[in-house]
């Protein structure tokens, strides 16, 4: 399971089943691919989001959590982040 070229965006939610509260198949994958198939770039100090690289085709993607008031947490997102935005966003330097 890996990003495809044209995707640029997604966003998982929160199911309701059984009085439980389970990740939908978005918030599954995306999960997967921070897990086994994204670098980690940076990480805000807040912890709610993280910048991480395909090493596939080398964009960057930010991790974040949706705003939510699940008492769970938040379901994930990605995001595909121009490398300039990236740079001032995580103060990182040149590589």
């Amino acid at each position: 399971m890996y990003l495809r070229g044209d995707e640029t965006l997604l966003v998982g939610s929160w199911l309701l089943r059984n009085g439980r509260v389970h990740p939908d198949a978005t918030a599954e994958r995306i999960e997967h691919l921070v897990a086994t198939r994204l670098e980690l770039v940076a990480r805000m100090p807040e912890g709610d989001r993280a910048l991480y690289r395909d090493p596939r085709d080398r964009r960057l993607w930010e991790h974040t959590l949706t705003v939510g008031a699940w008492r769970e947490g938040s379901p994930p997102s990605l995001v595909v982040m121009p490398e300039s935005h990236a740079r001032a966003k995580y103060r990182l330097t040149e590589s």
